[in-house]
């Protein structure tokens, strides 16, 4: 670990003041893009455009070049080409004490020799003067704690912190997984591309990481990597603290290639690497909506002190679903006791025709209504036996849901509790509201509930 990265990481992320170079009054110019977006998004420091021959852009005043900037600059945004950037920019940066630089231009080695000699360029004058390169080849970096948005694309206005940050490789799958988070409430801290990674590689991150205070969970997407034993080293010291959730890109021979063509780096011998995720307590997905639902999971419920689940529901189909799903991850099933059967019979009611099974617990339609349902809940929530209850229940527009009962609920026990919704996501919006700001995770499909549930106990494990 570099400790002058660490602090430059630091201090790009939470910068005084912005240089952009790169911009032009042109309607799409990229560096004009990314002055806009840094203004919407509201970021509290100085924004100095650079261009030789402009006066003003988008209210700023705009200097002839990074030396003319009379104050100090913290972090430059840089969206020209691999051999200006390489040549002229690193330098001017170096003399100006610039921190950080954001990356955005291709043509470095993802391109062959030609590039690569451009970021070797750029790599050494960066090292030799401590500055940390963001890229190249990347969207942007984003820090939502310091509404810094330093990248030329377009999110949805006014996305609020939270406690996952987002560390990608590649762009567009930062944006994938950025925009599904928001849209299951689960807001982003850091969103930080890497690229080419010229001189900051995942294990400088993951480092930097484990002392954010605002980032609870790291969510990885690796294609490939020169150096994989420092990340699973890193990852591994990081996971002790907060977990570390990886998604790997080009898992197959046939992607090995196209990824040494999108960020200049082969990716490896997948299951080797897989391994090694396992073997050192990373918590590896295969999908980024999987990703998406791991990380709502983590940053509700970091861990459990017991591991054995339950699924209680009064529609019997998607609770076998749900336990598929469970068996399928290697979840310890929990075995509901006679006595809390009993109890369970007792308030639905004797004459009612069921047999209880003690795991899926199906306490039929009859328990649709709150009262019933919630006093099941809180039953098998009691059992000595069940640590994490997975609790399925469906929208009707006549029938008040259990949503504002299962968070007093949830108020008296330390045992884990997870909800799914059967209804369309407009339909649940109120209730996952309700339920996520008591720290109760809600999925709409079973299978993602168990998923959720599977790996809450894997890093809980990972934390023992």
């Amino acid at each position: 670990m570099n400790e002058w990265k660490t602090q430059k990481i630091k201090e790009s992320l939470y910068p005084n003041s912005v240089a952009v170079l790169g911009v032009s009054d042109a309607p799409a110019n990229l560096g004009k893009l990314v002055v806009d977006v840094l203004g919407l998004e509201g970021f509290p420091g100085k924004i100095f455009p650079v261009h030789p021959r402009l006066n003003e852009l988008l209210g700023h005043k705009v200097y002839s070049s990074i030396e003319d900037i009379e104050e100090p600059v913290d972090l430059v945004i840089c969206g020209l080409n691999a051999k200006i950037t390489s040549e002229v920019i690193i330098e001017s940066c170096a003399k100006k004490g610039v921190k950080g630089i954001v990356c955005l231009g291709g043509g470095f080695k993802e391109v062959g020799e030609d590039g690569a000699k451009y970021e070797q360029r750029l790599k050494e004058v960066a090292d030799r003067n401590e500055i940390i390169i963001f890229g190249p080849n990347i969207l942007g970096v984003i820090n939502n704690e310091h509404r810094l948005y330093a990248t030329f694309w377009s999110f949805k206005k006014g996305n609020p912190a939270g406690p996952v940050t987002l560390v990608s490789q590649s762009g567009g799958t930062a944006c994938i997984m950025f925009n599904t988070l928001i849209d299951k409430e689960i807001g982003v801290n850091k969103w930080i591309c890497l690229g080419n990674r010229t001189n900051l590689e995942f294990a400088d991150i993951l480092y930097y990481l484990e002392q954010d205070e605002g980032t609870k969970v790291i969510a990885l997407f690796v294609e490939g990597t020169d150096d994989a034993r420092s990340l699973v080293e890193a990852a591994k010291q990081v996971g002790t603290k907060k977990p570390v959730v990886l998604l790997k890109g080009a898992r197959t021979k046939t992607m090995n290639q196209v990824a040494h063509s999108h960020t200049g780096t082969l990716a490896g011998e997948y299951g080797i690497f897989s391994d090694a995720c396992r073997q050192n307590g990373i918590l590896e997905v295969t999908s980024s909506e999987d990703m998406a639902n791991v990380c709502k999971a983590l940053a509700l419920v970091p861990s459990v002190s017991g591991d054995k689940v339950a699924v209680l529901t009064h529609t019997a189909g998607p609770s076998i679903l749900a336990m598929d799903a469970l068996i399928q991850y290697n979840c310890p099933v929990a075995q509901v006791s006679d006595d809390t059967l009993k109890k369970l019979r007792g308030i639905i009611g004797e004459k009612i025709p069921v047999i209880l099974s003690p795991n899926p617990v199906d306490i039929t339609g009859s328990c649709v209504f709150v009262e019933p349902y919630s006093k099941s809940v809180e039953a098998v929530l009691q059992d000595d036996g069940v640590d994490i209850l997975i609790a399925v229940y469906a929208i009707h527009r006549e029938i008040e849901t259990s949503a504002k009962a299962l968070v007093e609920i949830k108020k008296r026990t330390n045992k884990i509790l997870i909800v799914c919704i059967l209804s369309s996501m407009e339909e649940m919006i109120e209730d996952e509201r309700i339920l996520r700001e008591a720290g109760i995770p809600v999925y709409q499909l079973p299978e993602d509930a168990a998923l959720a549930a599977s790996y809450i106990i894997k890093y809980s494990r990972r934390k023992v």
